[in-house]
């Protein structure tokens, strides 16, 4: 019986240590699966981390390579928008040192992290299953993929950069006449584009290379055209008398210099230009219609009537040609020419102001008068406040019998002096006579002194105390006609004294 209870036992003890040995086996075997499981995590974990790091580093590469081939574009065609900064050669210098030194850090902190990936790591994982050893196996290949790649993109650079180097050195061995040219085509472009300022610079820089004429001529056009407070006539004229200097027959220069003379208002060196220029080009359209300008002003109007014809010939999309020839007849008196003058300007661009007026004036000296009130009416309209066409209008009104509309046009000029100068105080004494004189002559006499009246709130003229006295005694007014006669005594023993 005793014998039966120890095997019995015997058996239960192995029995509970084979159970144990079973429990220990499986926790090893889950232990062993479990680690297993994290180090394939943790390699895909580093091996993604790996890889990230080398997208963002080949990126960055290429962003960096794109810059390079940009620069050498700029660099080799010379291709610049306009007003784009160009880089002098030490700058250039100073930018190639720049991005060799950023693309030599940036390599060497790649080839770093390649270096120092946890060789323990790796043989860990490679000691687990074979499809540790075939994922590491894939990411060595990977890496040593992306190294070669990078030895190719660090060759390519290399290439890229001693192009770069040819192309500076190419470029400061550049001769003077190629940098001069490069300029003037930046100072073409700017002076197209309107940005005449950026054009004088430019066309600067490429005198200081080499100084042509026709630099000197853009220079000067470019400066003309340029914003007031860069122009500086000095300059201008400067550089076209050295034109001339080299080229007496410079066409443009002589021009040019013309025109700077007369704004200046120097009409005999402007004339001297001009005439120069039409002996060595009759056909000269510009130059003969300027030449024309400084006969009208001087008043030598046969000159002008000569030169404004040609003029007219040679430019005839030009309205303003012939208006300023019907401006010169009508001052020598043939108003039947000056009148077709002013119809060619208006037969040219309609409606065109002074021609409007000229013509207006001319109809009405030829007695024309239906026509003129048309044409001064419309030019009125233009210009509402312009006083002299208003009184003429007047004039023509009162000629033609049509006395309200008379007395209105002149009261609109009056309404349009400033009454600021003495000139404006005769010009209102002026339109008072014209209306008190109406009305005198209508028999209106209390609208004769109503006019008379209005005169003399600011002139003190004679002629409009006479009208005055005259329309009193036509009606009988001693008291007007006294105050008259005693602002008449006045006048005349202040001029007396004087």
């Amino acid at each position: 019986m005793k014998r039966m209870l120890q095997k019995n036992l015997l058996v239960y003890v192995l029995l509970v240590l084979l159970i144990l040995l079973c429990a220990f086996s499986v926790g090893i075997s889950m232990l062993i699966t479990s680690r297993n499981e994290k180090s394939l995590s943790d390699l895909h974990d580093l091996l993604k981390k790996q890889s990230d790091v080398l997208d963002e580093q080949k990126d960055l590469i290429s962003g960096q390579q794109q810059l390079l081939d940009d620069y050498t574009r700029a660099l080799t065609s010379f291709e610049m928008p306009s007003g784009t900064y160009v880089l002098s050669t030490e700058e250039r210098r100073l930018l190639l040192r720049g991005i060799r030194e950023e693309f030599g850090t940036r390599l060497e902190g790649i080839e770093h992290k390649l270096d120092t990936v946890d060789v323990r790591e790796i043989s860990h994982f490679e000691a687990t299953t074979n499809y540790l050893y075939q994922l590491a196996e894939e990411g060595t290949g990977h890496y040593q993929r992306l190294h070669r790649q990078m030895e190719l993109m660090n060759t390519d650079l290399n290439a890229h950069f001693d192009g770069l180097t040819s192309t500076i050195t190419a470029i400061e061995s550049l001769p003077q006449t190629l940098l001069a040219s490069e300029y003037r085509q930046f100072g073409d472009t700017s002076r197209d584009d309107g940005e005449y300022g950026d054009a004088v610079e430019y066309y600067r820089k490429s005198a200081g290379y080499q100084e042509t004429n026709e630099t000197l001529l853009r220079y000067a056009e470019s400066l003309y055209l340029a914003d007031p407070a860069v122009r500086k006539d000095a300059e201008i004229i400067k550089s076209l008398l050295t034109v001339l200097e080299r080229d007496p027959v410079n066409s443009g220069a002589l021009i040019l210099l013309g025109d700077v003379y007369l704004e200046q208002g120097n009409l005999n060196d402007a004339e001297m230009y001009y005439e120069r220029l039409v002996r060595l080009e009759p056909e000269n359209g510009a130059a003969r219609k300027r030449l024309g300008e400084i006969y009208l002003k001087i008043e030598e109007f046969e000159k002008a009537v000569r030169h404004l014809i040609t003029a007219g010939e040679l430019l005839p999309d030009d309205p303003v040609v012939p208006c300023e020839l019907g401006d010169a007849y009508f001052t020598l008196g043939d108003y039947e020419a000056a009148e077709t003058a002013y119809s060619r300007a208006l037969s040219v661009r309609y409606p065109f102001p002074p021609a409007l007026m000229g013509r207006g004036n001319s109809r009405s000296a030829l007695g024309l008068l239906d026509k003129a009130a048309e044409d001064i009416s419309a030019y009125v309209k233009l210009r509402p406040r312009d006083y002299h066409a208003l009184v003429e209008l007047g004039d023509v009104y009162e000629r033609m019998g049509m006395n309200a509309e008379a007395l209105k046009s002149w009261e609109k000029a009056r309404g349009a002096l400033s009454l600021n100068s003495d000139k404006d105080i005769l010009r209102w004494g002026d339109v008072s006579r014209r209306q008190a004189r109406l009305c005198l002559s209508l028999g209106d006499y209390r609208g004769t002194l109503f006019y008379v009246d209005k005169g003399l709130e600011l002139a003190r003229d004679k002629e409009l105390l006479a009208l005055g006295m005259t329309a009193a005694d036509k009606m009988g007014d001693d008291d007007s006609h006294r105050r008259y006669s005693r602002q008449m005594g006045a006048l005349e023993e202040r001029g007396m004294a004087e």
